[in-house]
């Protein structure tokens, strides 16, 4: 993939100038330089860098166009116009760029950047313009699609509750496993929506990412500084992004931690059924547990098997917990299936029609809450659609079944513009 380095705002990258006789007076923008092109791009992994892609969304934290120029031998004045989709100019930026006298760069490479969420931007889904000019002289003219995203919400829905807690996992990168795609922005996104959208207050968010998702980071939050800070009328909800994996001996399900390793599944991982043990013994009115992990011996979002010779993981419900419905787990698919990512979206599936359910989609009866059943329902027909574009299936599990969950309700729906 060609990466494009990228300066924020607009300033000039250059390779290297060489002395050459001073620019006329009467010079052109054209004759100052020659224009390459314009590129469109997201901001890179890496600093200074950009990868360009066509397809962008409301929930992307910036949006580079970034030009090349060829033989610039004088001073000029590069502009960007941005504009909205209503056909207005939504920000414009310019500066003069140029070597000193006498001198003239072989290439150079301008960019600016439109920052999208968390802006006002991420409100403007639609097609947009870029246009580029030099001296006044416009040079070219870009349209590109903004479409719908998981944009990060900065406004509560509804007021923070004292007695709401969560557990926010995100593992993407592995110290002895693959890479799950998208796994630690998901939990990102996770925690802003289970502040905004379901009243917990920001400091009663555990947030682990990557490396700081230990085995024993996460157990001793949910063994020991949980139970310390719970009470009877609390309401904890757990997320979890990352590999899960079948133990070849039992075909027990495992999520696998930042640490655990694929030869050793039982006395690294953590067993599902264990984590519901452990969220049940808490003194606490309702636990949700909600998990973006496969247990089918294949890497998560990927196709490659984890470990030769894993099964597909039994998943058996014998929990009193689960049965008396104090806790209700909701996973990405059965033992046998994949957890996709879905790619356009920048997202694992399941936590993108999640996430989107609790932000308003779910509420099929348009009562204004958010019940259980209905995201479910949602999660599980939208996955189902779009996982069969692929020749896998994914279909959501939830426990206990929906029809014995009553009228229980994660949340309202927020209100335009939140």
């Amino acid at each position: 993939m060609r990466r494009y380095p990228l300066v924020l705002l607009c300033c000039v990258v250059f390779a290297f100038s060489c002395s050459s006789s001073k620019p006329k007076p009467t010079e052109t923008a054209e004759s100052k330089a020659t224009y390459g092109s314009l590129q469109l791009g997201l901001p890179g992994t890496v600093k200074g860098t950009v990868v360009p892609t066509t397809v962008f969304l409301t929930s992307d934290p910036s949006i580079v166009a970034l030009v090349e120029l060829e033989e610039l031998k004088g001073e000029i004045e590069a502009r960007w116009d941005w504009i909205a989709p209503n056909e207005k100019v939504y920000v414009s930026a310019s500066r003069k760029v140029g070597p000193s006298e006498g001198k003239f760069y072989p290439k150079a490479a301008l960019s600016h950047a439109l920052n999208v969420d968390q802006e006002d931007a991420s409100g403007r889904p639609g097609v947009w313009v870029v246009e580029f000019s030099i001296d006044g002289a416009m040079k070219q003219t870009h349209r590109f699609k903004l479409e719908p995203g998981l944009t990060t919400l900065r406004a509560a829905a509804v007021p923070a509750d004292p007695k709401k807690w969560a557990l926010v996992v995100g593992i993407e990168r592995y110290s002895h496993l693959p890479a799950v795609e998208f796994a630690a922005s998901d939990a990102r996104t996770a925690a802003n929506y289970f502040i905004n959208l379901l009243g917990v207050p920001e400091r009663n968010v555990i947030l682990l990412e990557n490396e700081k998702a230990t085995r024993s980071a996460v157990t001793s939050k949910l063994k020991d500084y949980l139970p310390n800070n719970l009470g009877k009328d609390s309401i904890l909800y757990v997320y979890f992004a990352g590999h899960g994996m079948p133990d070849v001996a039992s075909g027990q399900p495992y999520l696998m931690m930042f640490d655990s390793e694929a030869t050793n599944v039982s006395r690294t991982g953590y067993p599902l059924k264990e984590i519901l043990a452990d969220i049940g013994s808490l003194k606490i009115k309702n636990g949700f547990l909600f998990t973006d992990a496969c247990f089918s011996g294949m890497a998560a979002r990927g196709d490659k098997m984890l470990v030769t010779g894993a099964r597909p993981a039994v998943i058996r419900v014998d929990d009193v917990n689960l049965a008396a419905g104090k806790i209700v787990a909701m996973g990405a698919s059965t033992g046998a299936q994949l957890s996709h990512a879905y790619r356009e979206k920048r997202h694992g599936l399941f936590t993108y029609y999640l996430l989107d359910g609790m932000r308003g989609q779910a509420d099929n009866n348009v009562d204004g809450q958010i019940g259980l059943g209905e995201l479910y329902e949602y999660v599980k027909e939208n996955v189902e659609r779009v996982s069969r574009r692929t020749t896998m299936e994914q279909v959501p599990t939830i426990t206990p079944r929906v029809e014995n969950l009553g009228n229980v309700s994660l949340g309202s729906v927020p209100a335009a513009g939140k």
